[in-house]
């Protein structure tokens, strides 16, 4: 692979005119993508995948925790954070099941 460390003598001085674009063959691609996967993550909870808000602002869960256009489904968990919170996110996921609590509660009392 033309893709290596190549070291020079003295790594304080100007880089060599004679240097070149890396060339990645097929092989460094996937050995860099399984790196990735294997290694990267990120710093932030994963929250946020289903979104509370309204459905022409890419919302996915009412305000009710319902999904929509599935009859019957709830969400009561962070992927209904609509953006990642500035706190602790058991905080927020306690708020999140108190509030589902009391929904739940009141939907079955209709019954």
């Amino acid at each position: 692979s033309d893709a290596r460390v190549t070291e020079y003598d003295d790594p304080g001085a100007e880089a060599p005119s004679d240097i070149s674009d890396i060339k990645y063959s097929t092989e460094d691609d996937a050995a860099i993508d399984q790196f990735v996967r294997e290694h990267v993550s990120t710093t932030w909870h994963s929250i946020g995948a289903w979104k509370m808000a309204p459905l022409d602002k890419k919302g996915v869960v009412d305000e009710n925790l319902s999904v929509y256009g599935v009859e019957g489904l709830k969400i009561a968990d962070l992927s209904i954070a609509p953006a990642n919170v500035a706190a602790h996110t058991n905080a927020t996921a306690l708020a999140v099941g108190e509030k589902a609590a009391d929904i739940f509660i009141k939907e079955l009392r209709r019954k």
